[in-house]
């Protein structure tokens, strides 16, 4: 409570301050010249501040300032007695922020009844102000929404039948404007096939005494024909309790009515149309409860067709991909987002078929998602397709990789290794290995184990035994594959092995490794899944593992094969040499002798010449003996394996010497050396008997035809080397034809195998293999590959015709010598033309050192004048110079020489040639 009894010494008594200070209002007693002369707490707290406001004018208070002109023009009647209204501030202040105080004011009189002060008395009216303006603004709605609104009261008395209702039902039931309101005019506009249900209506509320009723009916208008009417009623009852009265509301619902029936048509049409459809149909809510399923969902799931279904439908997917199917639902229902989802659904016959689903929300006017529509389509048979797309495509790949792997290594057991586990790999498979016939090897029953992937450690190379029932050695008696489902259930007739009943395996795949003439083993996979199954792809894809691991092998035993053939004839060359220049027929049969052990691996060999005037065989020459005693041999013809190779004249072989029956006469040599195999083969030239080569070997062995071929040339050798010795005229004669099919043989390897020199080693064939394969790349095929192949090896044959003073010169070449070093692509035509097979292989030796711009030699050809595969070899044939080790320069890094062949396209190297080559070697 603030005052000042200076202003106003009559307001001093304490009853007063008492009394102001307790009334619940704020008080403010103000003089009559606008000063504040007392405020009590309420006041107070409308203040901003905690100033004392008791004399300052009531206008200059901060909180009256945004109102001070209609505080002064209020208070100017202070004095006249006048009566104040009331004053209506808002102000801002205390701690309630903005507010509405409503002021009165009263005159303060004295004892004379003079005013001496005005009471102002204040009340916030801040929400009743709120309050008031919510209800008038929701009255204003109402009246407004009812004008508008397609609805009318009524009011219809029971007892004498007269009614009431506004001038807007007259419109609204099609009536008179002078028509006076009635029950009768009323139930005039309702439809004939509706009053029956409407008296009805009333009999049911008169009886069980209802007071409100609510009813759906027909008007006839007789402007608008048929409208739907919604009343909502009340039966109102009398002190007697008898019904005087219906009041009621009736809105036109006819829009919405009908919109129910499109809606209900719309409805029908749609399950007759999802019915049809050969997929499954399916509705929810914005729940994402299923609401609604087509008849194909039972047709397939065999579950009923009523909806109310939250996650019911999730127990009819494939369990591995429920969880992913559940997600992107969950996920799709909360963000409103369209659903897809690839999974598989359990038919009613217990069988999974995939299926793809998708489902779209359906929104209102707002966005907001009320219905989700979704379908699932048997996508099965794609689906496999798809799959087994994948499946093959992934084989493929493996197979392509393996065949690249094949082409690359020169370990076939490597290659083998890697095969299957490669297998496993991609079949998801437990056990594989590679049986290799031990026929195939060194004879015997039984398999070796070559390579195995999923076995024990340790297994490889031991020898399993062949047993006809296992499914190994099903296919290798057949020679085609088995497909077996489970091991553990198969017929007497197959029956798992001991090493795959202890891997435990079930199903597998057994394919045969086909051989040149025999096959060469048995590629075996296994499942130890008892669910797995295998098919013909599954099968296919084995066996080109099998048919790509057979040309493997087969490759290498050709290549093993040319190597054999040409140290062979090498070995021939040396001996040939060899006879040729000796005049000492001991050294002649020694060098035999060396070579025979060597390229025949024996452990000894042995010559005996024939001594016609005593008709015995006496040792001459011999090797790889543990004692003399072979030295001390000396045979009549006929006698022990040695006579009867000469005398039968026919090689003579035993494989067991120690199970013989005592044809090898020798037993103190049979008994010191530990021989087991012999060879005797008679030495006869044109008809004679010169002597007989004998080979020994301490291991029982089986020899390849190839063998036996070499052998017998290789005696030939010896024959004629001893016939030399004694007939050397004839001899010569014989060793021309000889030399003369030695050297044709000589030259067609020469053209066939690189010609290289020390600093040169393996270019020619590391350049051949990189011209072929740029040639393949850019669509060069059949004979021509050939033809570049041919004229690859011999690119530099014309150097043959360089002299050594300049091709092995160590400086520079002098622009002479560089004149007749580049004469060698001519002098490679002058040799090559005049052989008729070789002429189409020209154009690399005599036009390699061309150039694009036309700068080369020997014809300064530009662009495509230059054959197509002098342009290939070009390329190659620089990369590998630049990439090689020289005396004369390191080799270049392969980034370092592709960035040299990028830089001479178009000077040195044709452009698409060049950019070819650089992608074949930078994608390998």
């Amino acid at each position: 409570m603030s005052s000042s009894t200076d202003h106003d010494p009559a307001l001093a008594p304490p009853a007063w301050r008492s009394v102001i200070e307790h009334l619940d209002g704020a008080v403010i007693v103000v003089g009559l010249d606008g000063r504040i002369v007392m405020a009590n707490a309420a006041a107070l707290a409308y203040a901003s501040t905690t100033e004392d406001p008791v004399g300052r004018l009531l206008w200059d208070l901060p909180e009256v300032q945004p109102v001070r002109d209609e505080v002064v023009r209020r208070l100017e009647v202070l004095g006249s007695g006048q009566p104040l209204k009331p004053m209506r501030l808002e102000l801002t202040g205390g701690s309630d922020g903005t507010f509405v105080v409503s002021w009165h004011g009263t005159h303060l009189r004295d004892e004379h009844g003079v005013v001496t002060h005005v009471l102002l008395t204040g009340r916030d009216v801040t929400k009743q102000e709120e309050v008031e303006t919510e209800l008038r603004e929701r009255d204003a709605r109402l009246r407004e929404a009812f004008e508008r609104s397609d609805a009318v009261w009524w009011e219809l008395d029971l007892l004498d039948g007269t009614g009431r209702w506004p001038e807007a039902a007259h419109d609204f039931y099609g009536l008179e404007p002078a028509a006076e309101p009635s029950l009768d005019l009323w139930r005039s506009r309702l439809h004939p096939d509706d009053l029956a249900a409407d008296t009805a209506l009333m009999q049911r509320l008169l009886e069980e005494r209802l007071e409100t009723f609510e009813t759906v009916h027909r008007i006839v208008h007789p402007e608008r024909g048929v409208r739907w009417i919604r009343s909502h009623g009340r039966l109102i009852y009398g002190a007697t309790g008898a019904a005087e009265r219906l009041v009621g509301i009736d809105t036109d619902v006819t829009e919405r009515v009908e919109a129910e029936e499109r809606t209900r048509q719309s409805e029908t049409n749609f399950r007759t149309l999802a019915n049809s459809l050969p997929q499954i149909v399916w509705t929810t809510g914005a729940d994402g409860v299923v609401r609604y399923y087509n008849l194909r969902w039972q047709e397939f799931t065999g579950r009923p067709t009523n909806g109310d279904d939250a996650v019911g439908w999730l127990a009819v997917i494939h369990p591995d991909d429920r969880p992913e199917a559940a997600a992107r639902w969950a996920h799709a229902v909360a963000n409103g987002t369209p659903y897809t989802s690839q999974h598989r659904l359990e038919r009613h016959d217990g069988a999974f078929r995939w299926h793809f689903s998708r489902a779209l929300p359906m929104t209102d006017s707002t966005g907001r998602v009320t219905t989700w529509f979704g379908t699932s389509t048997d996508v099965h048979d794609h689906k496999v397709a798809a799959l087994d797309l994948e499946r093959r495509s992934t084989q493929q790949a493996a197979v392509a990789q393996l065949g690249i792997e094949a082409l690359r290594s020169t370990d076939v057991a490597e290659l083998m290794q890697s095969a299957i586990e490669r297998l496993c790999e991609v079949l998801s498979l437990d056990v594989c290995k590679i049986l290799r016939s031990s026929d195939d090897a060194a004879g015997g029953d039984g398999f070796v184990l070559e390579a195995a992937s999923g076995l024990p450690e340790g297994l490889i190379g031991t020898i399993v035994p062949l047993d006809d029932a296992t499914p190994s050695g099903i296919t290798l008696r057949t020679s085609g594959r088995l497909i077996v489902e489970d091991l553990t259930r198969v017929g007497g007739d197959v029956r798992p092995s001991p090493m795959l009943r202890e891997a435990g395996v079930r199903g597998g795949i057994n394919v045969v490794i086909h051989g040149a003439e025999r096959p060469y083993g048995v590629l075996a996979v296994y499942s130890c899944d008892e669910g797995r199954t295998f098919d013909d792809a599954d099968a296919d894809f084995v066996q080109a593992v099998s048919n790509l691991l057979a040309e493997a092998v087969k490759r290498r035993r050709t290549e093993a094969a040319l190597e054999t053939r040409v140290r062979r004839l090498d070995a021939l060359h040396l001996i040939d040499t060899a006879m040729a220049e000796g005049t000492d027929v001991t050294i002649v049969l020694r060098t035999i002798i060396g070579h025979v052990r060597e390229q025949l691996g024996v452990d000894a060999a042995a010559v005996f010449t024939f001594r016609g005037d005593l008709q015995t065989l006496r040792f001459a020459a011999g090797a790889g003996f543990r004692t003399t005693l072979i030295r001390e041999s000396e045979l009549d013809l006929g006698e022990g394996l040695l006579g009867s190779a000469s005398m039968d004249r026919h090689m003579v072989h035993e494989r067991d010497l120690q199970a013989g029956e005592g044809r090898f006469v020798r037993r103190d040599l049979l008994t010191q050396e530990d021989f087991r195999s012999y060879w005797g083969v008679p030495l006869i030239v044109k008809g004679e008997l010169e002597g007989v080569l004998e080979l020994y070997h301490r291991a029982h062995d089986e020899r390849e035809p190839g063998w036996y071929e070499f052998l017998d040339t290789l005696a030939t050798q010896t024959a004629l080397a001893l016939n030399n010795a004694r007939l050397f005229n004839t001899l010569q004669v014989s060793n021309l034809k000889l030399r003369h099919a030695y050297d044709a043989t000589i030259e067609g390897w020469a053209r066939a195998l690189e010609l290289k020199d020390h600093q040169t080693v393996g270019h020619s064939r590391r350049v051949t293999e990189l011209t072929i394969r740029l040639a393949e790349r850019m669509g060069v095929s059949g004979d021509a590959l050939i033809d570049f192949k041919r004229g690859a090896l011999l690119h530099d044959i014309g150097k043959m015709g360089i002299p050594d003073r300049i091709l092995l010169k160590a400086g520079e070449l002098s622009p002479e010598e560089w004149e007749v070093m580049r004469s060698h692509p001519v002098t490679a035509y002058e040799l090559l033309s005049p052989i008729e097979f070789l002429r189409n292989a020209i154009a690399i030796p005599y036009a390699h050192h061309e150039r694009w711009d036309g700068s080369g030699y020997p014809n300064a050809l530009a662009g495509e004048e230059i054959p197509l595969a002098a342009r290939i070899f070009a390329v190659a044939d620089v990369y590998d110079a630049l990439t090689s080790e020289r005396p004369y320069w390191p080799a270049w890094s392969k980034e370092r020489a592709l960035a040299y062949v990028v830089d001479e396209s178009g000077r040195h190297f044709d452009p698409a040639v060049a950019a070819a080559f650089v992608s074949m070697i930078s994608t390998t």
